[in-house]
């Protein structure tokens, strides 16, 4: 189950031939309901249009525009927008798979609308150099969502016959910005998200459709399936909830990286503020393609590696949060690291963001903030470190004995917090990438354990892509691992055992992992792990 990368196959998008004039585009059409009313009923928090500096590429807020329909009239951005919904442009351009150029647009609509969150919209653009070709493309397109629409019980034809557009002319045909993007870095597709940002479509290439005919041609082997698209709309929704969330919460915010080109590693002294009237912390990474203007298959970095912030203490490095990278796209991750905050302290400290190996740098333009904020909670005091993993074999064990630490008397509460993710393919199994090891911590008589049931399984990371995880992209991102995702954050798993120890005592706590019920007798690949005890008063 090794990272492959995917190639995309795309046909021309603007061409210079000649064009046909919108129909009628001073006439949008304007939605059944008003946009907040919409909102309403979808129960999702409207947004007003945003006038400003717009553009093109991705991470440019996108600015108005019209374009002509198949059966009449044209839409328009702004007279539909209602901040609560999500804008998904496809051409017709991506095809099914590298030995099959037939348009993705030619099935897997009725699945596209079932999976699809309400608050959708799917814009379908013709693309090439031939006006009559497009018009036939866009014809024939609107048939089939007259005949989806058909099909569906009458309440959910109502909802989507709003909701997906199909223009009747080519995008080179359009003279507007939706023009420049669909012959950049849009011509895989392009959203719009509920900010009015622009962002990118990944690979549609569907798990679930393996050729061995491809593969054998030393093609990629997943053919692509137009309902993936739905997957971006998930995406966006899960970004406006993180974003709603980091709004209410307020705090301080401390800006590390602003949008810096990063390859493989930077080190800056950051100046921390008093950090007592905070007892909790979030870490908020966006990554970003060197280039807006190109689409992102080709232009991030290609492989899934390990992502850390870490505070630097001379030529010692401590984990505060961790990630793993994705395939080929643009991220944005969001992860509570207030166990961390003792790691922390006021004044000038020196942090480290990596995320590439020195043999293989990936050149990303980096965004990390720290979110520091009060919720009313115990505050963390102290990070009592505990294990570190290593190599996930028969010596495994015996470099992970029980430990003794001390409980202050004045202590609140008392957390174990561990940070496991499995990696390597080493035997059979696959380990410790795609198998089900087991991380148990015992306190007393009670035990705590960490289990991945998830790995080795052909979609077990589809379902985390309303939790941070980056969807559609191009290589294994589908496949279940042992503790993480490609393109996720990977969260630390926290036990309170306030209950389990005594205060003013002696803890021992112990550490066992497992693959099967047992300790591995060869080599099962590598551990990575850092754990604490945290203490909060």
């Amino acid at each position: 189950m090794r990272c492959v990368c995917a190639a995309i196959f795309l046909a021309s998008v603007v061409g210079c031939g000649g064009s046909t004039p919108p129909a009628d585009p001073d006439a949008p059409v304007v939605p059944d309901a008003a946009p907040v009313a919409v909102c309403t009923q979808l129960g999702l928090p409207a947004a007003p249009w945003l006038e400003g500096e717009t553009g093109p590429r991705r991470g440019d807020l996108a600015g108005d525009f019209t374009a002509p329909l198949v059966g009449g009239g044209s839409l328009g951005l702004k007279a539909a927008w209602s901040g609560c919904e999500v804008w998904v442009f496809a051409p017709d351009a991506i095809p099914i798979s590298g030995a099959d150029a037939t348009s993705t647009w030619t099935q897997d609509l009725p699945a596209l609308l079932a999976a699809s969150p309400k608050n959708a919209h799917y814009v379908f653009v013709p693309v090439g150099n031939d006006d009559a070709a497009a018009h036939t493309s866009a014809a024939a397109m609107q048939t089939r969502v007259d005949a989806a629409l058909a099909a569906l019980p009458a309440a959910d034809a109502d909802h989507w016959r709003t909701r997906v557009h199909v223009v009747d002319a080519r995008a080179g045909a359009l003279v507007n910005w939706v023009t420049l993007t669909l012959s950049a870095g849009g011509r895989t597709g392009f959203v719009i998200d509920r900010d009015q940002r622009i962002r990118g479509v990944g690979s549609l290439a569907d798990v679930a459709r393996f050729d061995q005919a491809l593969n054998d041609a030393g093609q990629w082997p997943f053919k692509n399936n137009l309902a993936y698209l739905a997957n971006e709309v998930r995406y966006a929704n899960a970004r406006a909830l993180d974003e709603a969330a980091l709004a209410a919460e307020g705090g301080t915010v401390v800006t590390l990286w602003d949008h810096e080109l990063v390859s493989g590693f930077a080190d800056k002294a950051i100046t921390l503020p008093a950090l007592d009237g905070f007892d909790a912390m979030t870490v908020e990474v966006t990554l970003e393609c060197p280039s807006p203007t190109a689409i992102e298959q080709g232009n991030c970095g290609a492989w899934d590696y390990i992502a850390n912030l870490f505070v630097v203490n001379g030529t010692a490095t401590t984990e505060l949060a961790r990630f793993i990278t994705p395939y080929h796209r643009e991220a944005r991750w969001i992860v509570d690291a207030s166990p961390m905050l003792p790691l922390l302290t006021e004044g000038t400290q020196m942090l480290r963001w990596s995320d590439a190996p020195s043999w293989n740098l990936q050149p990303t333009y980096v965004t990390v903030k720290l979110h520091l904020a009060h919720r009313g909670g115990a505050r963390p005091t102290a990070a009592i470190p505990l294990w570190t993993g290593g190599n996930f074999d028969a010596t495994y064990a015996a470099g992970h004995p029980a430990m003794d630490v001390a409980i202050p008397a004045d202590a609140t509460k008392v957390e174990l917090v561990a940070i496991v993710t499995g990696h390597g393919s080493a035997s059979d199994a696959q380990c410790a990438e795609f198998c089900d090891h087991h991380h148990a911590f015992t306190v007393g008589g009670a035990t705590h354990t960490i289990a991945f049931p998830d790995a080795g399984t052909e979609a077990g990371c589809m379902a985390n892509v309303d939790h941070g995880m980056t969807p559609n992209q191009s290589g294994t991102w589908w496949y279940g691992r042992g503790g993480w995702c490609p393109g996720q954050q990977v969260a630390p798993v926290v036990f309170d055992i306030t209950s389990e120890v005594t205060k003013g005592g002696t803890a021992t706590i112990g550490y066992d992992a497992t693959f099967g019920g047992a300790a591995p007798a060869t080599d099962h690949g590598v551990i990575q792990l850092s754990s604490w005890l945290v203490i909060s008063k």
